[in-house]
């Protein structure tokens, strides 16, 4: 089993002022594992508190299946300030 990790976190200037956004759509995510760094609980609701804010992990049999995963399911996230690279991996699994 072959695992990708994909961080998102607070786009540039954001990383002051974006802080306590909401984010959404985590519930929706499936088959990949979640893990917190920059968020904060407000009120109930997953909220952003500054730089690396998520890793989106997902495995599979290949780094490809892994790697499509892990972005299929990142486009679930509905959050404006975040951000992620959509070169993870990609060198690595075209050889």
């Amino acid at each position: 089993m072959l695992y990708q990790r994909l961080a998102c976190e607070l786009n540039g200037a954001k990383r002051i002022w974006g802080k306590h956004k909401n984010i959404e759509g985590l519930e929706n995510l499936v088959d990949v594992d979640v893990c917190h760094m920059g968020t904060k609980l407000v009120d109930g609701k997953i909220t952003l508190n500054g730089g690396r804010v998520l890793f989106v992990v997902g495995s599979g049999n290949t780094l490809e299946e892994a790697r499509q995963k892990v972005y299929k399911e990142i486009q679930k996230i509905n959050c404006d300030d975040l951000f992620y690279r959509t070169d993870i991996a990609k060198k690595a699994t075209s050889c």
